[in-house]
């Protein structure tokens, strides 16, 4: 999604080195570790919270403004590694589609997110629609609206839709 496909991590002292992406994005993936693109990641919880926090620990990622973690929906392994790993957490902004199985998803992590003590700074909706490339008309794939309906109900601001 970010156009770095393929690229791998450097190492050497003092860390990992990210992959560096549009507009000095750095990034590092599981990806970037995979001899191929066949290739599965089959860990349990352990294996992944240890790998999760290896990321945190060991890269070197150098001043950031604010830190993009993208993990599998829910209040898994994952999430739980990551607000326990960082402990003075400026807030979390949690992202939704605008299916109903989504936003049930989402209010549970509204609460982990809360019962954690970090703020939820808000809520944002990917894949409102679709734009067609040829004659730039919107469509909507899934219904619209829902990002900023669990906004409401569980009263944390909704900043955006696309």
């Amino acid at each position: 999604m970010l156009g770095v496909r393929g690229q791998r991590l450097d190492v050497g002292p003092p860390g990992i080195f990210p992959a560096i992406g549009p507009l000095d994005t750095r990034i590092v993936s599981m990806d970037f570790l995979l001899a191929s693109d066949d290739t599965p990641v089959i860990w349990r919880g352990p294996l992944k919270s240890m790998a999760i926090k290896q990321f945190l620990a060991d890269v070197v990622w150098g001043d950031l403004d604010f830190l993009v973690v993208d993990f599998p929906p829910g209040t898994g392994d994952e999430a739980l590694t990551i607000m326990q790993s960082i402990p003075s957490i400026g807030g979390v902004v949690i992202v939704t589609i605008p299916s109903e199985v989504s936003q049930i998803v989402v209010k549970k992590a509204v609460t982990f997110t809360r019962k954690l003590n970090a703020p939820v700074l808000g809520i944002v909706e990917n894949m409102g629609g679709f734009v067609c490339p040829k004659c730039g008309t919107e469509t909507s794939i899934f219904r619209t609206g829902g990002g900023q309906k669990i906004a409401e109900e569980v009263g944390v601001p909704f900043l955006d839709q696309r």
